[in-house]
C-alpha cells in the first residue's frame, strides 16, 4: 500500500471569508491521492479537500483532518455542515420540507481562523474512486481503512511540508470508530504485518455520534454495557420531550439527566430481576417509563419492559401517525403501511429528509466554489463499500486513545453527542469514561440539543464550532 506523489485531479481556488468576526485569507485545494501496490499498480484513490489560511502563514498551525464514517460515506455532512468555510443553511426540524435545497452561506462557525482543515473522502466515496475491485478489499477493514488514512495524512503532510503543525483528528459516526485506529496507525505500535512504524505524534481526537469503543468487532455489542433498552431511556426521554412536553422545542435537560438516573438505579435492576419481579413494582417501573417515553403502560408490559430504539421509532408519535428518525428524533415521517425491507437513508425520517440537501449542493453550488468541473460523479454513500467492510480489531478503539494517553500526556480527547440520536446513544459515551478506561481530567464530553449531526440548526452549529476552537486552542503551547 503506496500513494503516488502527485495528483491527476487538483483545482485550487483563492478566497476570503469572515469568521469569529475577523476577515482571513485561504486557499482551498480539491485533490486525490492515488494508492498502489509495491509494484505501482492502481488500486484506489482517495479525495481531500484542503482549507489553508494565506493570510497566517505558519507551519505551526494546527492541522484538523476530518472524515465522517459509513463505511462508505463520504465526508459532505462536516464539510457542509460545519467545518467548511460555507455551509448549508438548514431550518429547524420542524421547519423543514422534503424536496427543498437550502442555501449555502458563510459559515461562522467554521475553526478555520485556528486551524487548517483536512476533509477526506475514503476510497469509493465522494470524489474517490475504486480502480482495482479486487485489491480494493485490503483498504474495507478497519485496519486496512485507517492505516490508508494514516498514509495519506503523512503524504499531506509530506507534500505540505507541515510536520511541525499539531495535527487533530476528527470523525463522525463510523469516523469515531476510524479516528482512534488512525491514531493508532499513525503514533505507531505495535507493528504487525507488513505495517511499517510511521510515528507521527497526534494531538487529540474529536469524534462525534459515537458508536461503541471497546470492542473485538466494532458493531458486536459491548458485554460490558447495559442492554439497548436501559441504555437508550434518556434519549426516548429527550425524544418525549421535544414531541410532547416542549411547548418551544427546547428540551428540559434536568428531565433527561432524570431518566438517565432511573435508567440506573431503578430501570436495570428491574430486568435484571426478570419474572422474579414483583407485581406491583412491575407496575411502577411501568408507570414511570410511560412518564419518560409517552409510551401507554399495557404496551411497555406487553413487551416486559423492553423498548428498542427501532420500536421507539415507531411508538414515540404512534397516536399522531409518525415515526420518529433514529438519525435525529426531532423529524417524523407517516408511519409505514407496509411490512418488508425499509432503506436505512431514505426511509429515515431525518436522513431522508437532509441527505438529499446535502448531494445537491455538493453537486452544485459547492462543487462551483471548489472549482471543480461539472460531470465528475459525487458517491454520496456507497453500500459496496459498506457491504464489503471487515470490522474484526487486533486493537479496539479504546485501546488505541488509552496507548496514545500513555505515550503522550498531552493528548486530548473530544466527544460530542446528540440528545435526540437514537442510532449512537450519548450514554454510550458516558458509559466508556464510568469504567475509567481512559484518563478522564484529558476528556471533554459535551452534549447537543441535536441529532446524529450535531450542527444541524444555528444554534447548533455555532455552540459546536465554538468547542471545536476552544479544543484545538487550548492545546497550542507557547
Amino acid at each position: 500500500m503506496k500513494i503516488k506523489e502527485h495528483s491527476v485531479r487538483e483545482y485550487t481556488v483563492e478566497r476570503k471569508t469572515r469568521i469569529n468576526g475577523s476577515e482571513i485569507s485561504y486557499k482551498s485545494v480539491s485533490q486525490d491521492w492515488i494508492f498502489t501496490d509495491e509494484a505501482g499498480n492502481e488500486e484506489v484513490s482517495a479525495f481531500t479537500y484542503s482549507y489553508i489560511r494565506t493570510d497566517a502563514a505558519d507551519i505551526k498551525r494546527p492541522v484538523l483532518f476530518a472524515f465522517n464514517g459509513g463505511p462508505g460515506a463520504s465526508c459532505s455532512q462536516l464539510h457542509l455542515g460545519i467545518l467548511g468555510p460555507t455551509r448549508i443553511d438548514f431550518p429547524e426540524p420542524r421547519e423543514q420540507r422534503p424536496g427543498e435545497t437550502p442555501a449555502l452561506i458563510a459559515n461562522d462557525a467554521s475553526p478555520l481562523d485556528v486551524c487548517d482543515i483536512v476533509m477526506i473522502d475514503p476510497p469509493g466515496t465522494g470524489y474517490a474512486r475504486i480502480m482495482d475491485a479486487g485489491a480494493a478489499e485490503k483498504y474495507f477493514s478497519v485496519e486496512g481503512d485507517a492505516h490508508a488514512v494514516a498514509l495519506l495524512i503523512e503524504a499531506w503532510l509530506l507534500r505540505y511540508e507541515r510536520f511541525g503543525s499539531p495535527i487533530y483528528i476528527m470523525g463522525e459516526s463510523y469516523g469515531s470508530i476510524r479516528a482512534p485506529e488512525v491514531v493508532g496507525s499513525l503514533m505507531g505500535g505495535p507493528t504487525y504485518g507488513s505495517l511499517r512504524d510511521i510515528a507521527i505524534p497526534v494531538a487529540g481526537t474529536i469524534t462525534i455520534g459515537n458508536i461503541g469503543w471497546d470492542v473485538s468487532s466494532v458493531f458486536s455489542p459491548d458485554p460490558e454495557l447495559p442492554e439497548e433498552s436501559v441504555m437508550g431511556l434518556p434519549a426516548y426521554a429527550a425524544a418525549h420531550w421535544y414531541h410532547h412536553l416542549s411547548a418551544d422545542g427546547t428540551l428540559d435537560r434536568d428531565f433527561v439527566e432524570e431518566a438517565y438516573r432511573f435508567s440506573a438505579n431503578e430501570y436495570l435492576p428491574a430486568l435484571y430481576m426478570g419474572e422474579a419481579l414483583e407485581a406491583a413494582e412491575r407496575a411502577r417501573v411501568a408507570e414511570r417509563l410511560s412518564y419518560f417515553t409517552g409510551i401507554d403502560r399495557d404496551s411497555l408490559l406487553a413487551r416486559n419492559l423492553r423498548v428498542t430504539a427501532k420500536d421507539f421509532e415507531a411508538l414515540c408519535c404512534a397516536k399522531e401517525g409518525r415515526a420518529v428518525g433514529i438519525y435525529d428524533s426531532r423529524y417524523t415521517m407517516p408511519l409505514s403501511r407496509y411490512t418488508g425491507l425499509l432503506d436505512p437513508v431514505a426511509d429515515d425520517a431525518a436522513m431522508g429528509m437532509y441527505m438529499p440537501a446535502f448531494t445537491t449542493v455538493m453537486n452544485g453550488a459547492k462543487r462551483e466554489e471548489l472549482g471543480i468541473p461539472a460531470g465528475m460523479r459525487y458517491d454520496q454513500i456507497n453500500f459496496e463499500v459498506n457491504g464489503r467492510f471487515k470490522y474484526d480489531v487486533s486493537r479496539s478503539p479504546l485501546q488505541c486513545l488509552a496507548q496514545a494517553m500513555r505515550r503522550d500526556p498531552d493528548f486530548r480527547v473530544f466527544v460530542g453527542s446528540g440528545y435526540y440520536d437514537l442510532c449512537t446513544l450519548f450514554t454510550y459515551i458516558r458509559a466508556v469514561i464510568n469504567r475509567g478506561k481512559l484518563d478522564a481530567g484529558r476528556v471533554t464530553v459535551k452534549n447537543y440539543e441535536a441529532g446524529h449531526l450535531l450542527y444541524m440548526g444555528e444554534e447548533n452549529a455555532l455552540a459546536f464550532g465554538r468547542d471545536i476552537r476552544a479544543f484545538i486552542c487550548a492545546g497550542n503551547k507557547p
